[in-house]
Order: structure tokens, then sequence, then C-alpha cells
């Protein structure tokens, strides 16, 4: 496995008065999403500042595809996720381009304790 380094605030501790309340099922599947910043060089606000600076008239709105490709993740950043699910033995369930997210998923038997 690879060496990871530990993102600041990223190891959270219960909240004061939390408590046990059962037994984890191990087959219910969670879900979580890692959010990815925009492509480096993406200047998003210059582009949205440029159509809204037009007449109507004169407007032309990204489509989608255009969005993704000049905002969207880069692919190497999924490419990380897609390492580190497969190196914890998660699946990844979701990758969306334009929301620049990914999401792995897996049950509570996947989670091993560090």
């Amino acid at each position: 496995m690879k060496k990871r380094i530990a993102l600041p605030g990223g190891s959270r501790r219960p909240l004061a008065g939390a408590k046990v309340v059962g037994a984890v099922d191990s087959d219910q599947r969670i879900e979580i999403t890692i959010q990815i910043g925009r492509r480096a060089g993406c200047d998003l606000e210059a582009t949205v500042n440029n159509i809204a600076s037009r007449g109507l008239a004169d407007c032309k709105y990204l489509t989608r595809a255009e969005l993704a490709s000049q905002a969207g993740r880069d692919p190497a950043d999924m490419a990380n996720i897609d390492s580190l699910a497969h190196d914890h033995r998660l699946k990844v369930v979701e990758a969306d381009v334009t929301r620049r997210s990914g999401v792995p998923g897996m049950t509570p038997r996947h989670i091993q304790p560090r």
C-alpha cells in the first residue's frame, strides 16, 4: 500500500455525549463523497465575468461538456481516488467530472482500524 499523508482535521473524534446505540450491520453499505478541486489553471471566475459582461443577444453560455473540460477535475485526480479506493478494498460507485467528486462505497467489514 502507498504511503498516505493525513490531512489536518481529517481525523474526527465522537461528539461529547455520543454513545453506542447498537451493533453495526456489517452488510450495510456506506458511501462517502470525496470533493476534488478544479483543474489547475482554471479561472472560472474570469469566464463567468466574461459571460456576464455581454448583452443577452451576444451571450454564449457554456455547455456542461465545456464547463467540465475547463473547470472539471483533472483525470489524474480521479485516478488517485481509484487508487485510494483499491488500496483499501473499496469500489468507486460514482464519479462526476462536473461536480468534481468521487463516491467510494463500502460496508463496515471493509473498514479496518489503524
